[in-house]
């Protein structure tokens, strides 16, 4: 919490959710995301926050179509290209990995906090998804390396040094609501999860998506489309979340707690520009450091107007990857 902050006199320790609260408000009217009095039998009728039974029900639809696994052509050409796209492949396949493991995790954490029986609806297919793309991810490394290559990019994380830090980094921030979980900093671990979720994910997305422009592991990019749609979806329901809990809770959205979500999201770009840019070593084709910054820059400003602040990088107006919107339309 901000030295001085104003919001520290309603910033007040949360509660988990009992199983079976038999005291609680039957009144939907009533419900509240987190702080309610909710009775936590999973009732659907009426609802009172339909953008969370919109979001499950894309998801549902989504994660019960087939992913297609042939990755021959991609197994042959990792074969071929050149040490440094070897690497970023790799790293890249650890990276995503990786993330969406802490997403996982965190969402787990967050869940006995909510007391809206359609977010938990919502949060619980959050859950679900990251451990599904997990699992692809597991195909994928089938698909392109032998059993010990596998095993190698899957502890990646644990010896290369960019893969360490930006976790190390992005881990401190993750489990500070775990350390302290008050109504403030859920409001910023949604924030933080925002831009895990679309800043991180697809920033790592991008070197995979500019390899397969130029016709290299194409197939690795058709799976990555699927699932970067998968994340789109999650990044619209933790917007809607996470500006119905500044209605719910207008006490806390105080110019200090406001200045610490820029701050956030400014810590965050730096550790993902820093990443992603030792990655790619400025050394891959059509796309260049400053193009990575910028992109980066560009998806945090995205976020930021979506949760209605003001823009953190003005001079980034347009995506300066044009090419990889569609990406995000699955063929």
């Amino acid at each position: 919490m901000i030295k001085g902050d104003k919001t520290q006199q309603y910033d007040n320790e949360m509660k988990m959710s009992v199983l079976i609260n038999h005291n609680a408000s039957k009144f939907v009217s009533q419900r509240k995301i987190v702080g309610g009095n909710h009775s936590n039998v999973m009732k659907f009728i009426p609802i009172k926050y339909p953008f969370a039974v919109d979001f499950y029900n894309q998801i549902a639809a989504r994660t019960s179509t087939a992913v297609d696994y042939n990755l021959s052509k991609d197994k042959q050409t990792f074969g071929s290209i050149t040490e440094l796209e070897k690497k970023i492949v790799e790293k890249i396949l650890c990276s995503v990995n990786l993330n969406e493991s802490l997403l996982f995790s965190n969402y787990q954490i967050l869940l006995p906090y909510i007391t809206a029986p359609e977010i938990s609806l919502a949060m619980s297919s959050m859950i679900g998804v990251h451990a599904y793309h997990t699992y692809i991810y597991s195909n994928i490394y089938k698909g392109i390396f032998s059993d010990g290559d596998a095993e190698m990019v899957y502890e990646l994380w644990r010896t290369n040094n960019e893969l360490r830090t930006r976790n190390s980094e992005m881990n401190l921030k993750f489990i500070e609501f775990n350390n302290k979980p008050t109504n403030g900093n859920f409001l910023r671990n949604i924030v933080l999860s925002l831009l895990m979720e679309k800043t991180v994910m697809y920033s790592d997305y991008s070197l995979i998506y500019a390899m397969a422009r130029k016709g290299k592991m194409v197939g690795t990019a058709r799976i990555f489309r699927k699932m970067n749609n998968d994340i789109s979806l999650n990044v619209s329901f933790l917007t809607s979340m996470y500006n119905e809990l500044t209605k719910e809770n207008p006490e806390l959205v105080t110019p200090e707690f406001n200045n610490s979500i820029t701050v956030l999201v400014r810590d965050v770009v730096n550790i993902e520009t820093d990443f992603i840019q030792a990655v790619a070593e400025d050394n891959l084709p059509g796309l260049s450091n400053l193009m990575l910054a910028k992109f980066t820059q560009s998806l945090a400003n995205d976020i930021l107007k979506h949760i209605g602040l003001s823009t953190l990088y003005p001079g980034i107006s347009t995506n300066p990857l044009p090419w990889f919107q569609p990406f995000l339309k699955e063929r």
